[in-house]
């Protein structure tokens, strides 16, 4: 069986059962823990694929919007400015009105309909 060089050591176990099912509990939880793994490492592979879907759908949409601002006409941006009389012996001030493009957008629609009523 053995060789001269080969030693064997026995340990008595006093409580076997128990020893076994403190084994038992163990295993357990170290086949716990690898499920949890692998539920992490699935999770983790879902948010890449979707991470990556992300990209791809922000580079569509960007190729998206450099075609329409290909697409649109250059329209020349006029700042407009209003003058607010004061009272006498105080200066006139000059008011500047910070639109936003909706704001000149609007205006500039306004304007086409009331030239379309005066031509109708």
């Amino acid at each position: 069986m053995g060789t001269e060089g080969d030693e064997f050591s026995y340990i008595r176990i006093r409580d076997s059962d128990q020893f076994r099912r403190n084994i038992l509990e163990c295993l357990k939880d170290i086949i716990s823990l690898l499920q949890k793994h692998e539920q992490i490492k699935r999770i983790r592979e879902e948010k890449i694929k979707t991470i990556m879907q992300l990209k791809d759908i922000l580079l569509e949409l960007a190729k998206l919007n450099s075609q329409l601002r290909l697409e649109l006409p250059k329209v020349k941006v006029v700042i407009r400015r209003n003058a607010v009389k004061a009272s006498p012996g105080v200066k006139s001030v000059v008011e500047v009105r910070k639109t936003n493009q909706f704001d000149l957008l609007e205006s500039e629609l306004e304007d086409i309909e009331s030239k379309l009523k005066a031509l109708v």
